[in-house]
C-alpha cells in the first residue's frame, strides 16, 4: 500500500502497487483447498470484470512541495494462474452426460452489493435498522464506518472505530461486542486483527492511522483458514430486518455505515451453464 508523501509529485514515479483478490470460488493460499472453477462445464467464457477507480477520486494534493497528487496510472496487469488436467480424459464432461447431469459447485460465500446508512448527528449512541437482505443463508456481515467530509475532502477514506454494537433478529440478540470488544472477537476468531494500516490528511500533510472494520460471523465457529475451502451454512434470513446499535467515536459528525452481507452460496452447473443457489 502506497500513501502519504509516496503518492505525491516525483516521489510517485516509478512506484508500483498490488492487490491480492480472492475469488470467492478459489483461495491460493489454502491448505486443502477445492478444485479450481470447472470452466470446462460452461459454454461461455469465464470473464472478470475489475473496476479501478480513478486516482483523482483517491487521492488529492496535500501541499506538500513538490505539490500535486498523481494524475494517472501508467500500466495496469493482471495475474492469472490457470491449472488443466494432465489428460483430457479426467475431464467431467467425458465421463458423464451434462444434459442431464448437473455438478454442485461450493462456494466460499456471495458477496451482496454494499448498503449504506447515514447515521444521526446529535449523539453518538445510534440504533438503526438494516435492511436490504436478499433470500439465502447469511455467513457473516462486513460493517465499516466513515465520514462523509472526510471521503469528500482529503480522500482518505478512512474506516472509524464503532463499540457498544449489538445485532438482533425479530428480538433474538445474534452478536453483542461490549467496548471495542468486538476486535478481540475478529483476533480470535482470525489470528489477525480486523485493521489495514492508512494514511490521513490533516493541516496539509498525510499522517500514518488505522482502519478498523467489524466483521458480524454468522454461522458456526471457523477455524482460521478452513473456511477457505470449507461449505458452511449461516443464518437464514427471509427478506427480514435486522435492528443494530452501536456507539460512533463523537456525537457530532456525519458518520456513514457500510455493510455488505456475504451469504453461503453454490454454482449449480449444468446443460453449458451456471446458476447460483444460495
Amino acid at each position: 500500500m502506497l500513501g502519504g508523501n509516496a503518492l505525491v509529485g516525483n516521489a510517485c514515479k516509478g512506484a508500483e502497487a498490488y492487490v491480492y483478490i480472492n475469488l470467492p470460488h478459489n483461495s491460493i493460499r489454502a491448505s486443502g483447498k477445492p478444485l479450481p472453477f470447472p470452466s470446462d462445464l460452461t459454454v461461455q467464457p469465464t470473464i472478470l470484470n475489475i473496476e479501478l477507480a480513478a486516482p483523482a477520486t483517491l487521492f488529492v494534493a496535500s501541499g506538500l512541495a513538490p505539490a500535486g497528487a498523481i494524475a494517472q496510472l501508467t500500466t495496469a496487469q493482471l495475474q492469472v494462474k490457470q491449472e488443466t488436467f494432465v489428460n483430457s480424459a479426467n475431464l467431467l464432461t467425458n465421463r458423464l452426460d451434462m444434459n442431464e447431469n448437473s455438478l454442485t459447485y461450493p462456494l466460499k460465500y456471495f458477496a451482496q452489493q454494499e448498503q449504506t446508512i447515514t447515521l444521526a448527528t446529535t449523539a453518538n449512541s445510534q440504533a438503526i435498522t438494516l435492511t436490504g437482505f436478499k433470500s439465502g443463508q447469511i455467513k457473516s456481515i462486513l460493517f465499516w464506518l466513515t465520514k462523509a467530509s472526510n471521503d469528500a475532502t482529503n480522500g482518505s477514506h478512512q474506516y472509524l472505530p464503532m463499540s457498544d454494537v449489538v445485532i438482533t433478529y425479530n428480538g433474538l440478540q445474534l452478536y453483542r461486542a461490549d467496548g471495542s470488544s468486538n476486535q478481540l472477537w475478529s483476533l480470535c476468531g482470525d489470528t489477525k486483527s480486523a485493521i489495514v494500516n492508512t494514511y490521513v490528511q490533516s493541516g496539509g500533510a498525510w499522517t500514518a492511522a488505522v482502519s478498523p472494520w467489524l466483521e458480524v460471523p454468522f454461522a458456526q465457529v471457523n477455524i482460521p483458514y478452513d473456511k477457505e475451502f470449507k461449505l458452511m451454512g449461516g443464518r437464514a434470513i427471509m427478506n427480514a430486518v435486522l435492528n443494530m446499535t452501536l456507539k460512533t467515536p463523537t456525537a457530532a459528525g456525519d458518520y456513514v455505515l457500510h455493510y455488505v452481507p456475504l451469504y453461503a452460496a453454490a454454482l449449480s452447473m449444468s446443460r453449458g451453464g451456471a446458476e447460483y443457489v444460495f
